[in-house]
């Protein structure tokens, strides 16, 4: 038996996609049998001094949050407890942490974030909260308590926090503990909270989606970049007594009609989107990490959406058409 037949508790692939993914947590007992250790905690806090590296510090119970880089000093002052170090990015600067993705190979490649490393000493945490993306936690050194609960919404009540989502009234319905090549698998807006046993290393795998907002921001951009040729919307038939201050409810039927017009272009959609997801995440140290972000689209369709014989794929890397 491989780790492949272990990570899933024994589901298959098709199962865990059809009744977990993105939509309830799996707890998987020794998913990863004999996990050896992937980093020291010296070589993280080492890669966290460097600017390149997104790393941050959350310290005691008002969690204080301190950005990287961090320097040597800052690592010998901190407490003997409650803190956390997370390091992001750790599949492009670890060859060892990279090989985690191997597990994944059932998921597109385009729709991977990163893989964020989190060591802590006992009882270091970020808070309860949730996130908006798909992760599988895989725990490394030492133990880690979770506590689970459901699903949130924009009717969450969070606390006042500068730089966290730390969710005011936790209420957790599952408790367990993780240690040493067990897996946990969350989808989005599920609340979970995590609390170091002794000392910890946990590695998140994360899987991203871009959210309306982000869709409509850098879809704007990509039709300026093309010289898109512009559709204003039209006025609705108007009438004398149309020359006040309302607005009308016909006007919305134009903005919709003009939207419509752009989000019935598949080929414009499609080739954005690819080149969207394989943007990559740290763009200007590609030369440093050799990212490599890659995505393929059938390019059959014409604008309408219908179907055209005879075309190819066309393959786009670190968001361009190669």
């Amino acid at each position: 038996m491989t780790y492949k037949d272990t990570l899933l508790g024994g589901l298959s692939k098709q199962t865990f996609l059809d009744k977990y993914w993105q939509k309830k947590p799996l707890f998987v007992k020794n998913a990863l049998p004999e996990l050896p250790s992937l980093i020291e905690p010296d070589e993280l806090a080492g890669l966290a001094m460097n600017e390149e590296i997104y790393s941050r510090l959350i310290i005691g119970e008002k969690l204080e949050l301190e950005y990287g880089p961090i320097n040597e000093e800052r690592f010998s002052t901190l407490p003997k407890c409650n803190w956390s170090l997370l390091v992001n990015g750790m599949d492009l600067w670890s060859a060892k942490i990279r090989t985690l993705l191997n597990y994944f190979d059932f998921l597109p490649s385009w729709r991977l974030d990163d893989i964020m490393v989190n060591y802590s000493v006992d009882g270091g945490n970020v808070g309860p909260h949730y996130d908006y993306y798909d992760v599988f936690l895989i725990q490394g050194l030492g133990a880690k308590s979770w506590k689970l609960g459901g699903k949130c919404d924009k009717n969450t009540l969070l606390c006042a926090h500068n730089e966290l989502r730390i969710i005011c009234d936790f209420q957790h319905d599952r408790e367990l503990i993780m240690s040493t090549g067990d897996l946990l698998y969350l989808p989005p807006q599920y609340s979970h909270f995590g609390t170091t046993i002794g000392e910890s290393m946990t590695y998140s795998v994360g899987f991203r989606m871009p959210s309306c907002s982000e869709i409509l921001g850098d879809l704007s951009l990509e039709l300026n970049a093309q010289s898109y040729f512009p559709r204003y919307v039209r006025d609705p038939q108007l009438k004398s007594l149309s020359a006040k201050d309302d607005i009308p409810i016909s006007y919305l039927v134009e903005i919709r009609a003009a939207l419509s017009e752009i989000l019935n272009d598949d080929k414009l959609l499609l080739e954005w989107f690819a080149k969207y997801m394989t943007e990559p995440k740290y763009p200007d140290f590609t030369d440093l990490t050799n990212e490599e972000r890659v995505a393929s689209i059938k390019s059959n369709h014409s604008k309408k959406g219908v179907v055209e014989m005879g075309k190819s794929s066309k393959k786009f890397k670190n968001g361009r058409l190669v």
